[in-house]
């Protein structure tokens, strides 16, 4: 009996060696992998790109079979194919893809399928890129990266980029966000409404303020300060950056995702986009929502009709819909 159960203890004290190791080099091999991917590439595989947000939760354990199923619906979606406005929530999960992911992905399927293992996890690949940007960061070899949304031409095909921000950016981001109670606030007679009936507090009225200074500073930190405001604007002349609302939207749903999960916006969380018909009957104009945590209430943040460079429109609901091109702004900006 004594014999059976010595065998039975070394039989999976190896096992559990062997699993131990195996998981080990899996890890090592997709580290290898992550360390080598050039610049803004490595926010893809963090929680903060295209890998977080495309991985269901039925691929938490990833093999080279599950990542070429993403592949292929990568493919069906290809924001190089024209869609319709009835598409435009697709664009947030697989529009939402930059030049170089797919074969990158490719890449990471290969690198599992040939490790010890055969199987990582998807939570394991999201810290192993997370610890390799702040490495980076410490290093001062990479700064912080966000998405914005291009537009090759007029006929809706879209192309996600990656755009690195200098340490200055993120330092003036902290500052305008800091709320000091001390600091006389002449409020606006719109805010001043607001904060009598308790729509708003003077916190959220600085936060909103806030929000509407970063989209400004934002546009000018990045390719977006050539942006030309509206269809014309972007259509009348060859300009080297042009966006449909759509595209604008999509890169400030992700603008105001970063500025929540940075801790920088705390009153206020992006919620959704809001689309709506301008004309000829069909969903034509986009923009974001964001809602106050407290009350509820709802805002739409609208950038598209302003030329780069301007702090973003914010408005009700009511009014954007009623009139999105009217400026009447909930809060004025930081001065």
């Amino acid at each position: 009996m004594w014999f059976v159960v010595n065998w039975v203890a070394r039989v999976l004290t190896a096992a559990a060696v062997f699993s131990i190791s195996s998981v080990w080099a899996s890890r090592s091999a997709i580290q290898d992998f992550i360390e080598g991917l050039p610049g803004c590439q490595l926010y893809d595989f963090s929680n903060l790109g295209s890998f977080g947000s495309l991985v269901d939760p039925q691929f938490d354990v990833l093999t080279g079979a599950k990542t070429d199923k993403l592949l292929n619906d990568l493919t069906y979606f290809n924001p190089k194919t024209p869609r319709g406005s009835q598409q435009i929530e697709a664009r947030y999960r697989f529009w939402n893809v930059p030049d170089g992911f797919e074969e990158n992905l490719k890449r990471l399927g290969e690198t599992i399928d040939a490790s010890e293992g055969g199987s990582i996890s998807k939570a394991t690949v999201i810290k192993i890129a997370h610890l390799e940007i702040q490495n980076r960061q410490t290093r001062h070899v990479l700064g912080d990266c966000y998405k914005i949304h291009l537009q090759y031409s007029v006929f809706y095909r879209e192309f996600p980029v990656w755009v690195e921000v200098n340490e200055n950016f993120k330092q003036e981001l902290t500052r305008i966000f800091y709320y000091d109670p001390s600091f006389h606030m002449r409020l606006t007679k719109g805010e001043l409404e607001f904060y009598l009936d308790g729509s708003l507090t003077l916190s959220e009225i600085w936060e909103l303020r806030a929000i509407r200074q970063a989209t400004g500073n934002f546009e000018r930190a990045t390719p977006l300060i050539d942006d030309i405001g509206g269809w014309w604007g972007n259509y009348r002349a060859k300009h080297s950056v042009r966006t449909s609302c759509g595209e604008e939207a999509a890169t400030y749903a992700y603008f105001l995702n970063r500025l929540s999960y940075s801790g920088l916006m705390r009153a206020f969380k992006y919620t959704r986009n809001i689309v709506k018909n301008v004309a000829g009957g069909w969903n034509n104009h986009a923009a974001d929502v964001i809602m106050n945590l407290r009350t509820h209430e709802e805002f739409v943040l609208d950038s598209w009709y302003l030329d780069g460079g301007s702090p973003a429109n914010l408005m009700t609901v009511s009014d954007w819909i009623q009139d999105h091109k009217s400026g009447r702004n909930v809060v004025d900006t930081l001065r």
